[in-house]
């Protein structure tokens, strides 16, 4: 599998710390890799995250404008028109705690 670097922002009212059948939260996964994309998709759900999927940056904000709001943003930062730290920073006003992880 790839090296991939993700950055992750989450919502103020968010309860990340719950893991398990149907936590409720809503995570915006963003890679324009596909096998990652589908890898980190099954391991959310099978955590008990409602995840949604999107293959670059201007995907993902049309779905933060369609099927949002989400509770975590998780992006890779390297991606073709549109990299990860761009995605976040187009919502980064309704969050008060922005992460970021490079690997």
């Amino acid at each position: 599998m790839p090296t991939t670097a993700f950055s992750a922002i989450r919502t103020p009212h968010s309860h990340l710390k719950t893991i398990g059948p149907d936590t409720g939260i809503r995570v915006l996964a963003v890679d324009d890799d596909q096998g990652v994309r589908k890898f980190v998709g099954r391991v959310l759900r099978d955590a008990g995250y409602q995840v949604t999927l999107a293959a670059d940056g201007p995907e993902a904000l049309t779905l933060w404008q369609t099927a949002g709001p989400f509770d975590l943003l998780l992006a890779d930062l390297k991606m073709p028109q549109m990299n990860g730290d761009e995605v976040a920073r187009q919502h980064s006003d309704k969050f008060s705690q922005i992460f970021a992880s490079y690997t």
